[in-house]
């Protein structure tokens, strides 16, 4: 594939990293359209957007320094290189991203459960588009098969960044994952335009993202830290959080409108 988009001497942009920000572009750019829709204040969901972003980018490489110091002290340049695959840089940016949301939900006093539709389309969309980085770059590739849709990676930047092994015939995992991000984007849009209780869109996403990556999990080549005798990883426990949360969200809704039926 290509995990290198553009080089300039010494100077490398990876796939991955090229695609991960056209994500977040096209993500914030709809979050403004969706926010709009939902009568939210569109400046304010852009700069929750924006602040989810810069979160997330920042305190991805602040953990990654602060575990990987050794090695990026001897090679500086993968704090650029190492994307969104990384464990450091996920979980990392994710947790620096979510602190800073609240307290941007906070300080402009925005609802929670609305807001929170408005950013479920943008999401999925830029997770569809990481994931196709992802393939580009040869990162979170898929287990050894014999399908015929099987993809086999040559570059030895594969190899180098994200341990892909080279000339495997492997499940295309990342556009998997990706056709299904697209897919809940598209759906999610159209029940932004149809009458739905504030919380429903992101409590679907929620579900139906997490239940496809704990069973695209399954397919996955470069599984992290497992539990349950390998049963289960690291992402697949994640998923299964975000399934719970989605669920709940749900039941509760479901709850509060079988009461007001009930009244």
């Amino acid at each position: 594939m290509f995990p290198r988009l553009v080089q300039f001497g010494s100077l490398t942009i990876p796939t991955h990293s090229a695609c991960i920000a056209l994500g977040l572009m096209l993500g914030l750019m709809l979050a403004v359209r969706t926010a709009r829709l939902l009568a939210l204040d569109a400046d304010a969901v852009s700069n929750l957007a924006f602040t989810a972003i810069a979160g997330y980018i920042v305190g991805g490489r602040v953990v990654l320094l602060a575990t990987h110091w050794h090695e990026l002290l001897q090679y500086p340049a993968l704090l650029f290189v190492v994307n969104s695959h990384s464990p450091a840089v996920l979980y990392g940016g994710i947790a620096v991203a979510c602190a800073a949301c609240g307290w941007m939900l906070w300080a402009e006093r925005l609802p929670l459960r609305r807001t929170l539709d408005a950013l479920a389309a943008p999401i999925a969309l830029a997770a569809a588009l990481g994931c196709v980085g992802a393939f580009a770059g040869g990162a979170q590739f898929g287990s050894a098969t014999t399908v015929p849709w099987a993809v086999r990676f040559h570059s030895r930047y594969a190899l180098m960044w994200s341990g892909t092994p080279l000339n495997v015939p492997l499940h295309p995992v990342q556009l998997y994952e990706a056709a299904i991000e697209l897919a809940l984007c598209i759906l999610l849009l159209i029940l932004l335009r149809l009458r739905h209780r504030d919380g429903e869109l992101i409590g679907a996403w929620l579900f139906l993202a997490g239940m496809a990556r704990f069973v695209l999990e399954f397919w996955r080549g470069d599984r992290g830290v497992e539990f349950f005798s390998g049963f289960l990883d690291l992402t697949q426990l994640v998923a299964l959080a975000m399934m719970l949360a989605g669920g709940i969200l749900w039941m509760r809704l479901c709850a509060r409108e079988a009461e007001t039926y009930a009244i």
